[in-house]
């Protein structure tokens, strides 16, 4: 088959790279989304249940900053998890109150 003016050899392998490209991009939003998932509390969620369902992605925040272990590490997540709910409280709440 002749190629026709403007095409180019290479098409094939732009639109998979670009089709790899987009997929790598829609792969890297979704991990993004499930780390801030991780990360957020929930409308209705108290401060011990949230850090019970984000109690590792905390612990792993406290150990890179302290390197601490036990119950120190504990103590450094939970303060991690304590100041990212406050920080939601009042939107929680508001969102609490509308529904």
């Amino acid at each position: 088959k002749a190629m026709e003016e403007g095409e180019t050899k290479g098409g094939d392998d732009n639109d998979e790279a670009e089709r790899v490209r987009k997929e790598k991009i829609r792969m890297k939003t979704k991990e993004m989304a499930m780390e801030e998932a991780q990360r957020t509390p929930m409308p209705g969620e108290s401060l011990k249940d949230f850090f019970a369902r984000t109690k590792p992605y905390w612990e792993g925040v406290a150990h890179e900053e302290t390197q601490h272990r036990g119950k120190e590490l504990r103590r450094d997540a939970f303060g991690h998890a304590e100041a990212r709910y406050a920080e939601y409280e009042p939107e929680l709440r508001k969102l609490e109150e509308e529904l």
